[in-house]
């Protein structure tokens, strides 16, 4: 029996189990499939003086993944307090921006900013954020 992270671990890269392919078709033309890294946005609510649940299960699926295939980064508001080092150590980049309770219109500005410029980048956006109003109305695509 596995814990949680492990099986979501397995899930993930096995969903993500595509492989370099080499072949021909029909006529003889050679033909390659290569697939490239998937990236994954988290937004987490790191910091706040506390080494959350969220925080502590996301790292340990992004411990266990296959990280040639699939690349988690993470955004979040305010100073984080735990696990940016081993991100960076494991390949991920952690993007924070002004908390809303700081300054709101900063806040709002540069999550804007973050999505205009990175926003192609990413795969997908988990979301762990537990308010939707955090986001600011940002997130309309």
């Amino acid at each position: 029996l596995f814990s949680p992270s492990v099986a979501s671990a397995l899930f993930i890269n096995s969903v993500c189990c595509i492989t370099t392919q080499q072949g021909s078709d029909k006529i003889g033309h050679k033909l390659t499939l290569t697939v490239t890294m998937i990236k994954i946005l988290h937004f987490v609510p790191f910091g706040g003086g506390a080494q959350g649940g969220i925080e502590s299960f996301i790292m340990n699926i992004y411990r266990l993944i296959d990280r040639s295939k699939l690349q988690f980064d993470f955004l979040t508001y305010g100073d984080p307090a735990f696990f940016i080092d081993e991100i960076t150590m494991l390949g991920g980049k952690v993007f924070c921006l002004t908390s809303r309770r700081d300054n709101p219109i900063k806040c709002y500005s540069e999550t804007k900013k973050f999505f205009e410029m990175y926003g192609d980048t990413y795969k997908f956006l988990h979301m762990h954020i537990l308010q939707f109003i955090n986001c600011n109305n940002t997130f309309v695509f």
